[in-house]
């Protein structure tokens, strides 16, 4: 009679009987090592007597002492690996796995040479000695099951790591925006209030909260690309009233610089809020990094079928070729805090929103940036 034939009660009991040594053994802490040294001794024995079984038919040494070999070397190799794993950082469950993975290596291996052996003797050919080779097998597989499993467990330890880090990182992004952004407001609230006499004060105080909200939002937007966040919303963005707003704002910052902007009318990508602050770090680059005491930047934004290009060039110093390539590296972004950053942050976002961005020399002298993004509907500004 089947468990399942059984009165539920009986079942019941059965099932309350069982679950004890299977709970047991899923915890212990042994039982995998000790499945991986019991199946490298048995291999060893098997291949000791194999040994004795031919040095008694043959006269010869050498060729059966390797033939051993090729059997006991392996079973130690697995008793070795049990008795690192027991001493190892791995759970239970991962040292089952690893025991697992051994068993089913032996077995498959076992079983392929088992039907290899079995097509031989179908075909009426003679077979020697068939156990030589079934035990190299079984070794061979034990073996290679036995590292795969350590693999792989490594690779489960290492994403449970990385996730358990991503979940901590945006745990403590998100409280860090969240009080940042309540103490911005309470600043500029409070310089809001503040007398008429002090009303330059009043504005650089707002000027500098509004910097500093819009950091942490750009900080917020990078961390969940790195992250690879696929719930990323984008919005159709306003190309055109972006880039004339931060034209503007650029002739402002910098008294010095000459700003030229040819932006064609009602253009729009599928972007992030965060793409004006891509712009801005566009600009400014090629403002700090240009020497010049009259410094010029060139704003163009055109579309071409499904793509909005937008191109911010400078009559800079230029960047050399084989600095280019690595631009917008990370490694750059850290030995580079003053632009490297920003255009490491640039170049992420853009990627994000499914755009590339490229750089060359302009001539005759100075830098060009090219960003390309897909274009959106112009008539879905109006309802964003």
């Amino acid at each position: 009679m089947t468990l399942s034939e059984r009165p539920a009660p009986e079942r019941d009991t059965i099932r309350r009987r069982l679950s004890g040594p299977i709970r047991l053994l899923s915890n212990s802490s042994a039982a995998g090592p000790t499945i991986l040294g019991g199946i490298g001794l048995g291999l060893v024995a098997v291949s000791a007597w194999h040994l004795v079984v031919e040095l008694r038919a043959l006269e010869t040494l050498l060729p059966p002492v390797v033939a051993a070999a090729l059997g006991i070397v392996p079973g130690l190799g697995l008793i070795a690996l049990g008795i690192w794993l027991r001493s190892s950082e791995f759970s239970p469950r991962g040292r089952w796995s690893v025991a697992a993975s051994c068993v089913a290596g032996t077995l498959l291996f076992g079983a392929l040479m088992l039907a290899s052996i079995a097509v031989r003797i179908a075909e009426g050919r003679p077979v020697g000695e068939p156990e030589f080779p079934l035990t190299i097998a079984c070794a061979t597989g034990g073996v290679a099951g036995a590292l795969v499993g350590i693999l792989f467990v490594r690779v489960r330890q290492s994403a449970a790591a990385a996730e358990r880090a991503e979940q901590n990182l945006a745990f403590v992004n998100d409280v860090f925006r969240h009080d940042v952004l309540n103490a911005l407001t309470v600043i500029r609230g409070q310089a809001e209030l503040l007398p008429d006499d002090q009303a330059d004060a009043a504005r650089s105080i707002v000027e500098q909260t509004e910097r500093l909200q819009g950091l942490t939002e750009r900080t917020n937007a990078l961390l969940r690309t790195l992250g690879d966040e696929t719930d990323t919303d984008l919005d159709p963005i306003a190309v055109s009233s972006v880039l004339r707003s931060k034209t503007a704002e650029l002739d402002r910052a910098y008294n010095s610089v000459t700003v030229e902007a040819d932006v064609a009318d009602d253009l729009a990508v599928q972007a992030h809020p965060v793409f004006a602050d891509v712009v801005w770090n566009l600009l400014t680059n090629a403002v700090e990094h240009n020497h010049r005491s009259d410094p010029h930047v060139w704003v163009t934004a055109t579309r071409e079928a499904d793509v909005v290009r937008l191109v911010v060039a400078d009559d800079g110093p230029g960047i050399p070729a084989a600095d280019r390539r690595h631009l917008f590296e990370e490694t750059t972004a850290r030995e580079n805090s003053t632009g490297g950053f920003g255009l490491f942050f640039v170049s992420r976002m853009i990627e994000a929103w499914g755009g590339s961005i490229t750089v060359g020399a302009r001539e005759p002298r100075g830098t060009r940036f090219v960003v390309e993004l897909p274009a959106a509907d112009e008539s879905a500004l109006q309802f964003s």
